[in-house]
């Protein structure tokens, strides 16, 4: 079984487009590889609120996608996620960001399952809801911060799986890392050193 864990960026709430899709792949639980890519957009697609947010303006987009847009990748994009249980946090708003993006070119998700890692670690981290009835969803940050992960731990072991120093704090390659390395976690698998990433975990 394949499992994807995977994070967007993308030019807004509303299904726009995807500037950057980052996703780390297991086959049969065991960790094969961690990819990224950027995606150029038009001038005018970019929304100021979601720029503010990851701070890829259309300009930076233009060198970090060295002009390609999703189609050019969507072959690799679609034998990836082929068959596989597509993992993310708030699994709807990205899974809705790649069903919109597939859709422009007349493609159907290659996959049928899927699995929310805030609806997961809501009754791991119990945060009490506004209401006082329940938990409440948790943000990655609060899970993070749950399992007392490091910032600077999670960017180094980034760095590491994506083999670049070219990565911040705000970027779906960190975010990725750190829902993989919490969910490892609440399976008792830390993930100290890349070496390590051949070991199993439940999803």
């Amino acid at each position: 079984m394949k499992s994807v864990f995977i994070d967007t960026e993308t030019t807004g709430i509303n299904p726009g487009k995807i500037v950057q899709l980052t996703y780390i792949i297991e086959e049969n639980k065991v960790f094969t590889e961690a990819k990224n890519f950027f995606f150029m957009i038009e001038d005018g697609e970019m929304e100021a609120g979601a720029e503010k947010v990851h701070g890829f303006s259309v300009d930076k987009l233009v060198t970090l996608s060295k002009g390609r847009i999703f189609e050019d990748s969507i072959d690799e994009i679609i034998e990836d996620l082929t068959d596989c249980i597509f993992i993310a946090h708030n699994v709807k708003f990205d899974k809705k960001f790649v069903d919109a993006e597939l859709k422009r070119l007349n493609l159907k998700l290659p996959f049928n399952k899927e699995f929310c890692t805030m609806k997961y670690f809501k009754d791991i981290v119990e945060l009490p809801s506004r209401d006082g009835r329940g938990f409440k969803n948790p943000k990655l940050s609060e899970v993070v911060k749950y399992y007392n992960l490091d910032s600077n731990d999670i960017l180094k072991t980034t760095k590491k799986l994506f083999h670049t120093n070219e990565v911040s704090f705000h970027d779906a390659r960190f975010d990725t890392t750190a829902m993989y390395m919490c969910c490892l976690l609440s399976q008792n698998r830390p993930m100290l050193v890349i070496e390590e990433y051949d070991q199993t975990n439940l999803f």
